[in-house]
């Protein structure tokens, strides 16, 4: 389980199913898209996945990056 960062600025927190609509916010942001290798497009709410069929966490090292309570980005 990855641990929550605060700092003034930016909150690092683990991927949460309520983060669904961010993440495709921004992967249908060419902006973003253009730095990756080949995110599905478009993308959709049935592509957020967390959860492999046995119960695992589909991207167990990935963070969530907030600012202002608002997602900005994800890291891994």
């Amino acid at each position: 389980m990855m641990d929550v960062i605060k700092t003034k600025r930016l909150v690092l927190r683990p991927l949460e199913a309520s983060d669904a609509s961010g993440m495709v916010q921004g992967f249908n942001d060419y902006e973003v898209v253009k730095w990756l290798e080949a995110p599905p497009q478009p993308f959709t709410k049935s592509d957020v996945k967390l959860r492999n069929h046995d119960g695992s966490s589909r991207w167990p090292e990935t963070a969530v990056i907030e600012h202002q309570g608002k997602m900005v980005g994800t890291m891994s």
